[in-house]
């Protein structure tokens, strides 16, 4: 997940009310928390619920846990589901219950040194980050931009939220976007938004 700074600083002026306040660290990893639970409730062969692993902060994983917890209904356009009522399709409304009930509230916090799959995580970060910063910026050494624009194709291309009933955390967003310096979005609130031409990048990733 990459977020707009410039965006992300634009969207703090309004009335969106975002749980994870001023916090990049904290939305993006409640967007990656989001996407997990929309993805682990339309699995037919889950197996129990999904433990969050984090590279160690300790400023913000308490946080994290606390929003975990209390699930905050602002969250719910991101992993409604929809069923079909008198031949009608329409959103479900989710209860206390059904909020993050895919993923171990308590979220855990690992140093990379300490886990190959955190390295990993950490690898695939700094790839998509530094092809967004290389939209604009210049080369550390020769051929640099096409060697990690070649890393980025041997990624997943994209990742869609798909269908949502719309509010302030609904977002529609592919690596093509990200690549572009594009974010396309249905309102504001979580900071991305789309712009053409791409604004100048500066991210954070999670």
């Amino acid at each position: 997940m990459a977020f707009s700074f410039e965006n992300f600083e634009a969207a703090l002026s309004g009335s969106y009310e975002q749980p994870f306040k001023k916090s990049y660290w904290n939305g993006a990893a409640l967007y990656i928390s989001c996407l997990i639970q929309q993805k682990m409730q339309r699995s037919r062969k889950n197996k129990g619920l999904t433990v969050l692993i984090f590279d160690d902060n300790k400023k913000e994983m308490p946080d994290l846990s606390d929003s975990l917890h209390e699930a905050s209904p602002w969250f719910d356009p991101l992993y409604q589901t929809r069923r079909t009522l008198r031949k009608k399709t329409v959103w479900e409304e989710l209860t206390p219950a059904r909020r993050f009930d895919q993923i171990v509230n308590t979220a855990f916090a690992l140093k990379s040194q300490h886990s190959s799959l955190v390295q990993i995580a950490d690898a695939v970060a700094y790839i998509h980050r530094r092809n967004l910063e290389l939209i604009t910026g210049s080369e550390s050494w020769a051929g640099e931009k096409n060697y990690i624009a070649g890393l980025v194709g041997k990624l997943p291309r994209s990742e869609r939220l798909g269908r949502t009933p719309g509010g302030h955390a609904s977002i529609s967003i592919t690596l093509r976007d990200i690549q572009a310096g594009c974010f396309r979005a249905s309102s504001p609130g979580g900071g991305l938004a789309a712009h053409n031409p791409p604004l100048r990048p500066s991210w954070q990733h999670a």
